[in-house]
């Protein structure tokens, strides 16, 4: 219903009867990822000149529009955002498809909850080596529901929803280097309110995303109402709530932003930390 009946409406028929589920795998099956997908597909489709219909979308158009640069930058910075809102996702995540990545076994059969626990309280001790037998089920439960895990029908094994998870985590490398980061930031007491997430990277030095994570979290909360963040040159962070000429300091954006017209005017600040 989110892919063919959208397109039938607008008279486009898919060629083969497994693209639309290609396309629903390409996006973990996310609602918000497949409205894009849906929209850059129909971007494509509507350059053709066409006088028959309804139109066909092909393989071609599918592959072409999985594989748009931007789109797959879209997708991962979305899947990120739903690891944050618990850093154990993250943890749990990257420290899956590691064992994915070593081991074919484990890409094939999965990881027992017990062994997932293990790994993980070994890994991350004073984040996983309190937690309950029952908690951990509780948090692996969690994370099948948002689209990260699946699990067996007794809940004891577990394994990634698809493949396509990969993709959203990056390759081998690119994960220890993630499971490394996190483990020196450990080192110096994680806090959400000061810490920046990796922007990218050059060389073997990391660029830090410009707002903090309790910022990123706050900038993505459903509020009703536009929200924007900007600083002055000696101020921090602040979130700007409504329309731009109701603030009274002049705004430096940083990274381009979208952002609706809205009935609430004002800001307020949201971070310690410039």
């Amino acid at each position: 219903s989110l892919v063919v009946g959208p397109l039938s409406a607008l008279g486009y028929t898919f060629e083969s009867v497994d693209l639309p589920s290609r396309v629903l795998t390409a996006c973990n099956f996310y609602p918000g990822l497949i409205q894009q997908f849906g929209h850059r597909l129909l971007d494509r489709l509507r350059t053709r000149s066409r006088s028959d219909w309804p139109c066909a979308v092909s393989a071609d158009d599918v592959d072409a529009v999985a594989n748009d640069e931007e789109l797959r930058r879209f997708m991962i910075d979305r899947f990120q955002l739903t690891l944050q809102l618990d850093l154990r996702y993250h943890y749990l995540a990257y420290l899956f498809a590691l064992r994915f990545h070593e081991d074919k076994q484990v890409a094939a059969d999965g990881l027992r909850l017990d062994e997932l626990k293990t790994l993980a309280a070994s890994e991350r001790p004073g984040v996983f080596g309190n937690l309950t037998r029952e908690a951990f089920a509780t948090l692996v439960e969690e994370m099948v529901g948002l689209g990260v895990f699946q699990a067996e029908q007794t809940r004891e094994r577990v394994f990634l929803r698809n493949t396509n998870i990969l993709l959203f985590l990056g390759s081998k490398s690119q994960i220890e280097d993630m499971l490394l980061e996190d483990r020196q930031e450990m080192r110096y007491d994680y806090k959400a309110h000061t810490c920046r997430g990796v922007a990218g990277r050059q060389g073997r030095d990391s660029r830090r995303r410009w707002l903090t994570r309790v910022e990123e979290n706050k900038l993505f909360e459903p509020t009703g109402a536009a929200r924007l963040p900007f600083c002055t040159s000696d101020g921090p962070v602040q979130h700007f709530v409504g329309k731009p000429a109701s603030c009274g300091a002049k705004p430096r954006w940083g990274h381009h932003a979208r952002f609706a017209a809205s009935a609430t005017d004002g800001y307020r600040d949201e971070a310690q930390e410039p």
